[in-house]
């Protein structure tokens, strides 16, 4: 078997209200809107974000579906974690677990964003 390259990985988060997740995507993250699958007459379905290399996507979960139970997480790696940290930090964004080293190599933290998902950014300690 023909060995394979891997480029990257995009977390599709689970949202209860599409265009309320892009909002805090956009107002607390920074992520840019590339795509809104809005069909007409109906709450929006999928929205694509980015911001620099990073590729999130959100999708609307169906009837019964609890996101705060049912959630996703995706690490995020990133230049600057503690830059990260402080701008998340003064925007509001609820931190799950606090900056700091880690023993495997790592500088870090989580957030979650408000349907619960969560959001790990980490950089290598150096």
């Amino acid at each position: 078997m023909k060995e394979t390259t891997s480029e990257s990985a995009t977390p599709v988060y689970p949202v209860s209200d599409v265009k309320a997740s892009v909002a805090w995507y956009v107002e607390t993250l920074g992520f840019e809107l590339e795509f809104l699958n809005e069909p007409e007459g109906q709450p929006a379905v999928y929205a694509v974000l980015f911001r620099d290399r990073l590729w999130i996507h959100l999708c609307r979960v169906s009837e019964g579906v609890q996101p705060a139970s049912e959630y996703a997480s995706a690490q995020l790696h990133v230049r600057d974690v503690n830059e990260h940290y402080e701008l998340l930090r003064s925007r509001g964004a609820r931190v799950l677990q606090e900056i700091g080293d880690r023993f495997w190599g790592a500088r870090d933290f989580v957030i979650a964003d408000p349907g619960g998902n969560q959001l790990w950014f980490s950089e290598p300690i150096e």
